[in-house]
């Protein structure tokens, strides 16, 4: 599973952010209750396939990925700019047709290491558009 688009909303304090949207590098499991039906239709195939399974999934969402740090814009009193681990908790929904699922997802992130003090979206939540692949059927 992985997440293209975060959205966040703005941070009100000392420094005002406006809403943002991220995109960025992640991959991550969603483990899920799947409600599936299975048609057969050998005329009109999906994907190249007869049998198709159509499913809703909901579930946990676990993901790894990275963020750009700025002094300047969301991690105030950063000594020096740069990329962070992020860790990615929260849930999410999906619609699937064979092995492609898209979804909506809502998380928090978390810094690994240095920096997470100064990060102004720290645990915070956002809402996102997620996009996965079933490996494990």
């Amino acid at each position: 599973m992985t997440i293209p688009l975060k959205f966040r909303r703005k941070v009100n304090g000392f420094l005002k952010l406006p809403s943002q949207v991220e995109t960025g590098i992640n991959v991550g499991i969603t483990p899920a209750i799947k409600w599936s039906k299975n048609v057969f239709d050998p005329r009109r195939k999906v994907m190249g396939k007869a049998i198709n399974i159509y499913s809703l999934n909901t579930g946990l969402l676990i993901n790894f990925g990275a963020t750009d740090l700025s002094s300047t814009t969301n991690a105030p009193g950063l000594v020096s700019d740069r990329k962070a681990a992020t860790f990615t908790y929260g849930g999410a929904i999906t619609f699937a047709v064979n092995n492609f699922h898209l979804g909506y997802a809502v998380g928090a992130d978390s810094i690994i290491g240095e920096g997470s003090t100064n990060w102004l979206y720290q645990n915070r939540l956002w809402h996102g558009f997620i996009i996965g692949i079933d490996f494990f059927k």
